[in-house]
């Protein structure tokens, strides 16, 4: 690869990273993600919620809304419920493709240092 093509390449990923860390979340401060508008609520990404997430069955299509306050649709997303939690606490979205990434939203307004009611548990059972 020549040393202009690799200059560009990385110019390119500057702009994406800036780009990526160029909104605030007004709920913690963090990177803005995309949300989602899902019946009447927004659900924000919480990364802290890590026991494994046992994905229920689809309910539906979200849009995909902007952070920075305006509510720009941005696409749409099919969602799941996650079994033992309420759609109106918390969605999933499966990455399409072999690792079938899970992503946790939470709705926007709940804390988000507490463990959602029916969450699952951390420890193993038996």
């Amino acid at each position: 690869m020549s040393r202009r093509s690799c200059v560009a390449m990385g110019l390119v990923l500057v702009g994406v990273i800036a780009g990526l860390q160029g909104c605030s979340d007004g709920d913690d401060g963090g990177d803005c993600h995309v949300r989602l508008a899902f019946e009447g609520e927004r659900y924000a990404v919480n990364t802290d919620l890590v026991a494994p997430v046992p994905v229920g069955v689809s309910v539906g299509t979200a849009d995909e809304v902007s952070c920075d306050g305006t509510d720009d649709v941005l696409g749409h997303v099919d969602v799941h419920g996650i079994e033992g939690v309420a759609t109106s606490t918390a969605l999933a979205v499966v990455e399409a493709g072999e690792t079938q990434e899970v992503t946790v939203y939470l709705r926007v307004g709940l804390p988000r240092d507490a463990t959602p009611p029916g969450w699952p548990s951390t420890t193993p059972s038996g």
